[in-house]
């Protein structure tokens, strides 16, 4: 007779053999084995552990980036972008317009806050309050007597911004583009306010931002530089702080600027979250720091402003005007001064960073990973596995003939 014996079955066991997804097809019955359920099992607590070493080691180093080239804003772009945090190095101050241009200015004012500058076109039918005598399109609707020294305006005292009348009110104005004829003046250790900091590009060279200070040194101001030290889900950043004299000791790299012309360079850094970092480098383009007395509003202005607090002066030491047609920017004045142009390359490099942990690219990872795990694990199973245990180990009974037949 034949002896059929079959083997113990635990509950574990057939758990198992219920999760062997290794297994060959259905019509193959009994091909499930422990081992395969074991190593189905273990993909997934290898794809938890896979997930948690993924996250952690993004997260402990920068997300990559991708690089685009941008032209650098022109007056009228909606983009404005700033210098970096600016300082006046010079002993006797230093006097600076920014950058010029009523492109410049109509971008600044454009806001709900801040409305356009009447400048009398195109006013849908609206006449301009009391400044238009240049004769714009107005719609057919003339404008209002205005003789712009505050006369007879039909009783209406002109509004804020609009008077005609040399540094009005302000009320409306962002400085950053401002008065094209006014200069403003830092003493030594000064900064450049941000909203005097904006730059454009532009083919005309007279409309750069211009600096000015005494010819007793080449240097005449310094700059911040902000780093990127790591890019993840913020930016983690580093500034180096330019330095406010020239006598001050000063440890680390100097970034300064030195007369004539100077071409300044931007890597604009964008987060994942928005967050945006510019990093500027300047180059000399020219040493040449003889003043503009002609074109440079600062040269023959009366009165300088000081850009923090608007007050105007006129003492001597805060004006380069010396007299009637003279100023320090003279090429033979006794007491010279140096120029600086600065202008912005005509493109910048824009990095973005990518997020590793965003959910789509989480799930093209996971979905790689779980793919190489079953694919090694099914390796090990059906080829090695196999030779060792059988294929049949779970379902069909081993059969063992005892004694002779009949």
């Amino acid at each position: 007779p034949a002896l059929m014996s079959n083997p113990p079955t635990t509950p574990l066991k057939t758990f198992l053999l219920k999760a062997d997804k290794f297994a060959r097809p259905h019509e193959e019955s009994g091909t499930n084995s422990v081992v395969g359920g074991f190593c189905s099992l273990s993909t997934y607590l290898l794809l938890v552990i896979y997930l948690v070493v993924y996250v952690t080691s993004n997260l402990n180093q920068s997300f990559p980036t991708t690089t685009t080239i941008q032209v650098f804003p022109q007056k009228n772009s909606a983009e404005q972008i700033n210098l970096p945090k600016i300082t006046c190095l010079a002993e006797g101050g230093c006097w600076y317009k920014p950058t010029k241009g009523e492109g410049v200015r109509r971008v600044l004012n454009d806001t709900p806050e801040n409305p356009p500058i009447n400048d009398g076109e195109n006013n849908g039918g609206n006449p301009p309050p009391n400044n238009d005598n240049n004769g714009g399109d107005n719609g057919g609707n003339p404008p209002p007597k205005n003789d712009n020294n505050g006369g007879d305006n039909g009783g209406n005292p002109p509004p804020p911004n609009n008077d005609g009348t040399p540094g009005g009110n302000d009320n409306n104005v962002n400085t950053g583009a401002g008065d094209d004829n006014a200069c403003y003046y830092l003493k030594q250790g000064e900064a450049i306010p941000e909203d005097h900091r904006l730059i454009v590009h532009d083919s005309d060279p007279i409309d750069s931002f211009t600096a000015v200070w005494g010819d007793g040194q080449n240097f005449g101001l310094s700059y911040d530089v902000t780093t990127i030290k790591k890019a993840g889900l913020t930016l983690q950043t580093e500034t180096i702080k330019g330095r406010t004299s020239l006598t001050e000791p000063f440890e680390g790299p100097l970034f300064q600027v030195y007369k004539g012309e100077t071409l300044f360079s931007l890597v604009k850094t964008v987060g994942v979250n928005g967050e945006e970092v510019d990093t500027w480098t300047n180059t000399v383009m020219g040493e040449d720091g003889t003043a503009d007395a002609e074109q440079n509003t600062c040269c023959n202005a009366p009165t300088t402003k000081n850009p923090a607090t608007g007050e105007t002066y006129s003492e001597a030491a805060y004006i380069l005007s010396t007299g009637t047609g003279t100023s320090r920017c003279d090429e033979n004045a006794q007491d010279g001064v140096y120029q600086v142009k600065i202008r912005p390359f005509p493109t910048y490099s824009k990095e973005e960073v990518q997020n590793p942990l965003d959910p789509i690219t989480l799930w093209a990872a996971l979905g790689g990973a779980l793919a190489t795990l079953d694919l090694a694990a099914g390796f090990l199973v059906q080829n090695v596995f196999g030779k060792f245990t059988g294929a049949n180990e779970g379902g069909t009974a081993a059969v063992t003939q005892v004694g002779g037949g009949g």
